[in-house]
């Protein structure tokens, strides 16, 4: 059997599950698990047009990069647009997605951009 899949970034599951429900339904907590035949891949394909970004996320997965309380981890601010107004979110959305009125329709553009948000920060990717 082959199990595919970031297992850092996909989380399964759990309808109304709390943080130790959802870390306990992974795959890593099986008993099969120290039975499985594991390959890391070392190369992010996603982000391979941004090295720096590449070798960030890297840092992260392998636990290189220094975290804080439950695991959280300090975004670098060239990557932090700060919400300091409403204006903030027009200037978020401009800047992850450049020209979108012209480019909305291409699947392309669109698939090279995200917006990730936690309570506190924004992460442009």
């Amino acid at each position: 059997m082959v199990f595919g899949g970031n297992f850092r970034q996909v989380l399964p599951v759990v309808p109304r599950g709390t943080r130790a429900q959802i870390t306990d339904a992974m795959l890593q907590r099986s008993y099969i698990w120290e039975k499985v035949h594991k390959v890391q891949l070392q190369q992010n394909m996603r982000a391979q047009g941004d090295a720096w970004y590449s070798d960030f996320l890297l840092r992260i997965g392998n636990r290189i990069e220094v975290t804080y309380t439950n695991d959280y981890v300090q975004l670098p601010d060239e990557i932090v647009i700060e919400y300091e107004s409403e204006n903030s979110i027009d200037t978020l959305i401009e800047h992850v997605f450049p020209d979108l009125e012209k480019n909305w329709t291409s699947a392309s553009y669109m698939r090279e951009r995200a917006i990730l948000s936690s309570r506190n920060s924004m992460l442009m990717d």
